[in-house]
């Protein structure tokens, strides 16, 4: 706890603070939310999307010294691929030269960077998908 604590009264974030296994089981009962991973939203036009420049540079450093992501995203981009027909937006994100839409780059850097994955069960009524963190055994669900 020493060492979160001079973190703290330094100014840095507790994400940013190398700790020990152990240390950081204690300190996950702390519950602070500046101990989470963060991903950053960068708004970019498209030309963004594949080159870099000095405002993304920025939010790319600021995330490597917290140990967190940036993913880009053109907003403009996005509204017009949600207006798209499933077919068309395939082709559109082609033309484009992208596999997917940001939302879904976005969905995947957040899994990642918390440590998340899809739970998938299934019976006669329903099937449900739900999130949960990786490495979570079947029974500790049912608690």
């Amino acid at each position: 706890m020493q060492k979160l604590k001079e973190a703290l009264d330094a100014g840095s974030l507790p994400r940013t603070v190398d700790l020990t296994d152990d240390e950081r089981v204690a300190a996950r009962e702390l519950f602070l939310i500046t101990a989470k991973a963060t991903v950053y939203v960068a708004n970019v036009d498209e030309a963004g999307l594949k080159e870099s420049n000095e405002w993304v540079a920025a939010v790319e450093k600021r995330a490597a010294e917290e140990h967190g992501q940036v993913v880009r995203i053109c907003g403009a981009l996005e509204s017009e691929i949600a207006l798209l027909e499933p077919a068309e937006r395939d082709e559109f994100l082609a033309e484009m030269g992208l596999k997917e839409p940001g939302l879904n780059r976005l969905i995947h850097s957040a899994y990642l960077c918390w440590d998340l994955i899809t739970y998938f069960t299934a019976g006669v009524q329903e099937v449900r998908a739900w999130t949960i963190k990786r490495g979570t055994k079947a029974p500790e669900l049912l608690v």
